[in-house]
């Protein structure tokens, strides 16, 4: 297959042209072994989901990843808790149905079919049950990735979704939970706004401030350039 050059939605190194992110994969990498939860956040077109796809595999090699995205996810499913929990394991459920969790083991698959297919996590509580569960069955640590979390923002679900993982990386040294915690999205949810009461303003109240910062730069250098470009040239004079 001929490689192209690639400026609309993801990119994958085997179909076009792309900068070395080997650096960048590392400091990302650095933040998951230090059990960090972060959000990167940057504009669209930024390449944040391709950054996401490469890290599934680059941390599949000592992790048990789940990267999956709210986009395209109806708006009806945040106006339910109990429709929100299910979606979560529906989601978890599809990506392995796929083979996006690489590696991932039969006791952890078993955990999640299970749920989705009695439909027993109907609330929050529960939720955080089944992830102490999953995680604490799988043999490496587990990192869950959610893109175009943006979805989701100004649903008071997904505030207490947010308030439900503080409560376990708080707890991280007594219950089983996720080794790290990233979301990509245009915002910041740490500046999600909320509206408790119809007839109230709007409230920044987001629960996300055990996040780490994410300070990786993602813009690329002119040796970033340089380098797609050698590769480019390297392919048409074969």
């Amino acid at each position: 297959m001929n490689k192209t050059f690639n400026i609309n939605g993801t990119c994958y190194p085997e179909e076009n042209y792309m900068v070395d992110m080997e650096s960048r994969l590392k400091e990302i990498e650095k933040l998951v072994d230090n059990k960090k939860y972060f959000t990167i956040n940057r504009a669209r077109q930024y390449g944040k989901t391709t950054l996401l796809n490469l890290m599934v595999q680059y941390l599949s090699v000592k992790y048990t990843v789940f990267s999956v995205s709210f986009e395209g996810l109806g708006d009806s499913v945040f106006e339910k808790e109990a429709s929100f929990c299910s979606m979560i394991c529906k989601i978890l459920y599809d990506a392995i149905c796929y083979d996006e969790v690489p590696s991932v083991e039969t006791p952890v698959k078993n955990i999640v079919y299970e749920v989705v297919q009695n439909n027993s996590v109907e609330d929050l509580f529960s939720l955080s049950a089944m992830i102490s569960e999953l995680c604490g069955a799988a043999k490496r640590p587990v990192v869950l990735m959610i893109d175009e979390v943006d979805q989701a923002g100004g649903h008071k679900v997904f505030l207490d979704f947010l308030g439900m993982i503080r409560s376990k990386y708080l707890k991280r040294t007594t219950r089983p939970v996720f080794r790290s915690v990233i979301f990509a999205g245009v915002y910041d949810i740490k500046n999600l706004r909320q509206r408790i009461r119809k007839d109230e303003e709007y409230q920044y109240n987001s629960p996300w401030n055990i996040a780490a910062d994410f300070c990786v730069d993602m813009s690329f250098t002119t040796s970033d350039i340089a380098g797609m470009l050698r590769a480019y040239a390297a392919d048409k004079n074969a």
